[in-house]
């Protein structure tokens, strides 16, 4: 099961970023090597943003871990999009860390849908791949008046208490030692 989560006018903030919490074997991977995210796009080549962050004290996001910013291409339809990030040397600090997706509400990633009704809606694509697990991974993150907030995602499903689990971004992290 999953599912494609959609970003509309109607949700437009101006600094919104939906990601995963990772734990590895810190002793056995030290660098990012790529990153590959299930991406759904009625549009080619739909521009996004990728940032990665160490964890703070808390199990919060902290830093963020790259100084230039990463940018993915997703082609048209659903597909993997891969991010060969091997070149910036992303070396990881501890065992945990997180990747974020951020969506850009550019123009060129703007597509207005006709409905049969006569209204229209607008969506700005790529829209980033879901999947129930067992654990929830899922973080978001929001920046508003100049002040960072991070929460765990509340994305608990249950369905006749035998299709059950957290729904948690498509975004697989490829390391490298």
């Amino acid at each position: 099961h999953y599912g494609f989560m959609f970003f509309s006018e109607q949700n437009v903030k101006s600094s919104t970023y939906f990601g995963n919490k990772y734990t590895i074997d810190f002793d056995k991977f030290l660098f990012i090597k790529e990153i590959n995210l299930k991406t759904k796009s009625k549009i080619n080549n739909a521009k996004f943003a990728i940032r990665i962050y160490d964890v703070n004290e808390k199990g919060e996001p902290g830093q963020l871990l790259h100084d230039e910013p990463i940018y993915g291409i997703a082609k048209k339809g659903k597909t993997i999009t891969n991010i060969n990030l091997e070149n910036l040397k992303l070396q990881l600090t501890s065992n945990d860390f997180f990747v974020f997706f951020e969506p850009l509400f550019i123009n060129e990633n703007h597509y207005t849908e006709k409905k049969a009704s006569g209204n229209s809606m607008s969506f700005y694509y790529p829209s980033l791949a879901m999947t129930k697990y067992e654990v929830n991974t899922m973080w978001i993150g929001s920046k508003l008046d100049g002040e960072q907030k991070w929460n765990i995602s509340d994305s608990f499903v249950e369905h006749d208490n035998i299709d059950k689990g957290y729904y948690n971004y498509q975004i697989e992290v490829i390391l490298t030692n």
